[in-house]
């Protein structure tokens, strides 16, 4: 994830995630860990992630699309949420900041570039690649990276 001089890196290397600022540890029931936001503890319960991230509750539920996407609707550390993860674009709310991001090429993997909007007056260049390992992950543990690189 890369927003102005913002740039949160990770690797996933089994069940280990981890970057200079995030340390998370992905099993059978969630994630747990740190990340930008602070602490991480989420637990997966069928389609819903739900625990803390930072010092606010999370709580949200995974639809999924019929293009193999999928939407987060819900609680992200205390805010109303509510993302859509397409293969063309992301798009929504997540905490307290709005995305507008529309895929592009790369060798990378998936790549999405656009705005990052978190106030009326602040608003920035926002970048998200997901390598092919996050890529081919089952959509809970994807939307669960996707929601701790992107929350603010």
């Amino acid at each position: 994830m890369q927003s102005a001089g913002d740039v949160i890196q990770v690797t996933v290397d089994g069940s280990r995630i981890y970057g200079p600022m995030v340390m998370l540890e992905r099993d059978n029931d969630g994630l747990r860990g740190f990340g930008p936001a602070g602490i991480v503890d989420l637990r997966k319960d069928g389609n819903a992630l739900r625990g803390i991230v930072g010092t606010d509750p999370t709580e949200l539920y995974l639809e999924p699309l019929c293009e193999g996407g999928f939407t987060m609707r819900g609680l992200f550390s205390g805010d109303l949420s509510r993302i859509d993860v397409r293969a063309d674009r992301v798009t929504g709310q997540l905490g307290r900041c709005q995305y507008n991001l529309r895929r592009y090429p790369t060798e990378l993997g998936v790549a999405y570039n656009g705005r990052r909007v978190c106030s009326p007056t602040f608003s920035q260049p926002a970048t998200i690649t997901l390598g092919p390992t996050i890529a081919s992950l089952e959509p809970t543990d994807r939307a669960a990276i996707i929601t701790i690189l992107l929350g603010r």
